[in-house]
């Protein structure tokens, strides 16, 4: 079945990325994975949606090159779009700018994974952590407003199945 979210993605101009925020749950409440390295900081698992891939192949693939994370699923009705320009090589140390600047755009998904979850991180990451939503925000540069949309989204969630937990006791 064709979805817009495809469409959308084909008809952008640039450079296209999938990935994803990664969350679980345990005693300290949600915890977001993120990952440190490409010589801009923290950030979420994504990559370069490569040709005849479909934007959630991407993630899939990503996620599990870049963390050793195998995820099967994502959250229903969650997709995240970002675009902006890229002005610099981040592949140079230090970083130098483009001669020609040109737009990217990144869709992210929403995956669950259990509490006891291994992370391998790959040769593109320095190294990685499991940070609650106030932390990540703190750690993170980009995606701020995607990350308060996921854990809008999860929290909205874990609030409708305490609700239901509570009927089902009364």
């Amino acid at each position: 079945m064709l979805k817009l979210s495809d469409v959308l993605m084909e008809a952008l101009p640039g450079e296209k990325s999938a990935g994803a925020i990664i969350f679980r749950r345990d005693s300290k409440g949600i915890q977001y994975l993120l990952l440190f390295g490409d010589k801009i900081g923290w950030g979420f698992p994504k990559g370069h949606i490569d040709s005849g891939e479909e934007p959630r192949e991407t993630a899939i693939r990503e996620i599990e090159e870049e963390t050793g994370i195998i995820i099967d699923e994502f959250i229903p009705n969650f997709e995240a779009y970002t675009q902006y320009d890229m002005k610099f090589d981040y592949s140079k140390t230090p970083p130098e700018p483009l001669e020609k600047p040109y737009k990217k755009t990144c869709v992210y998904y929403l995956a669950e994974v259990s509490k006891g979850q291994r992370v391998r991180i790959s040769h593109e990451h320095e190294k990685y952590i499991w940070a609650t939503y106030t932390a990540a925000q703190e750690k993170i540069e980009f995606n701020k407003d995607i990350l308060k949309k996921a854990d809008r989204i999860i929290s909205n969630g874990t609030r409708i199945k305490s609700i239901h937990k509570r009927k089902k006791n009364n």
